[in-house]
């Protein structure tokens, strides 16, 4: 199964903070994934607000990929990580759950999310997309 990592932390914590524990997120999916034998597609690191009415660069890419089928499941460590309302306006998405064991779906196929253009990545990782001069140290 091809899965995302999706990683979140508020915005009023120190850069420091952020940093440790988006850190620890990413570390206890990657392990979930890991020992399910799942492929890592991508990997997700938001801080700050959802809003998806107007995504920032980060949900907006998330959006996009899950439109386009690029994986199968998103991993979250609990639902404060990824808080989707069950009528929120997004694309099809599964997500699992981890702390609570659960897994979900939300959306419907009929949205289309291409009005921003995104910029290029070379690698499948998106990090935060405020200025926030966090340095991620994964592994």
């Amino acid at each position: 199964m091809r899965v995302a990592l999706f990683c979140h932390v508020a915005e009023e914590l120190s850069n420091q903070d952020k940093q440790k524990e988006l850190e620890r997120q990413y570390s206890l999916l990657e392990n979930y994934a890991q020992e399910h034998v799942f492929a890592i597609e991508y990997a997700f690191f938001h801080t700050g607000e959802f809003n998806f009415n107007d995504p920032d660069s980060v949900l907006l890419h998330l959006l996009q990929c899950v439109q386009m089928r690029e994986f199968d499941l998103v991993l979250v460590e609990g639902r404060a990580c990824l808080p989707i309302a069950e009528d929120e306006r997004v694309p099809t998405i599964q997500v699992f759950l981890l702390c609570e064991n659960t897994n979900l779906t939300f959306g419907t196929d009929d949205l289309v999310f291409t009005e921003k253009t995104l910029p290029d990545y070379k690698t499948k990782a998106y990090y935060p997309s405020k200025e926030s001069n966090i340095s991620l140290n994964l592994q």
